[in-house]
């Protein structure tokens, strides 16, 4: 009643995720609607079965993870962290300062603005009025790292026309490691802007 009660009177938006809680409470449900007879027995031996099947899936988990390193898509294992570090490490060498801005490629930026010990924020360099937390004037000034992969000449082209001539490009090749097998290597183009 509360929830549509904010959407009429407050706008608020009602999404399938409201709907979450209620799939936990499917078994109690169907248990009250059945009207079975629930004694402590039959409780004991409900939590017992959920214990087992987590069990078994915590158990075959890290064999699930590796078979999808090994044999699933290429772009669920793709180095994301391995490159963020990596740029990283090239900005703060270059300049000497952290790593502020980060633009290019939407999954490869905001994989570093998690993995990148600098914490940098995502700039949208193309559409500056997305990211209202940083202007124009700031990012240039604390300069910007642009990262993509090395196939699409859009996102190249689009960060080394924004990086202007001052620009310092390097492309580093990088591979993700699971339980010591290194999977495919991938090439990433880093155009960084300089500061000031």
């Amino acid at each position: 009643m509360l929830t549509i009660a904010a959407h009429v009177f407050d706008n608020a938006r009602i999404t399938i995720g409201f709907l979450l809680p209620a799939f936990f409470a499917l078994p109690t449900v169907f248990l009250v609607l059945s009207r079975a007879d629930v004694n402590f027995a039959v409780v004991r031996r409900l939590a017992l079965c959920v214990a087992a099947i987590w069990l078994a899936l915590v158990a075959v988990s890290p064999l699930i993870a590796y078979y999808d390193f090994a044999f699933g898509k290429q772009i669920n294992v793709e180095p994301r962290r391995e490159i963020a570090v990596e740029a990283t490490r090239l900005w703060n060498s270059t300049f000497g300062k952290p790593l502020h801005y980060v633009s290019g490629e939407l999954a490869l930026a905001t994989a570093v603005t998690f993995y990148s010990s600098d914490g940098p924020s995502y700039f949208i360099h193309d559409k500056p009025e997305q990211s209202p937390w940083v202007t124009v004037a700031q990012a240039n000034k604390e300069g910007v790292l642009f990262i993509c992969r090395e196939i699409p000449d859009w996102c190249v082209a689009g960060a080394a026309a924004y990086a202007g001539p001052n620009a310092i490009r390097s492309t580093q090749e990088v591979a993700t490691l699971f339980l010591g097998r290194a999977g495919r290597s991938y090439r990433f183009v880093l155009i960084m802007r300089p500061p000031g």
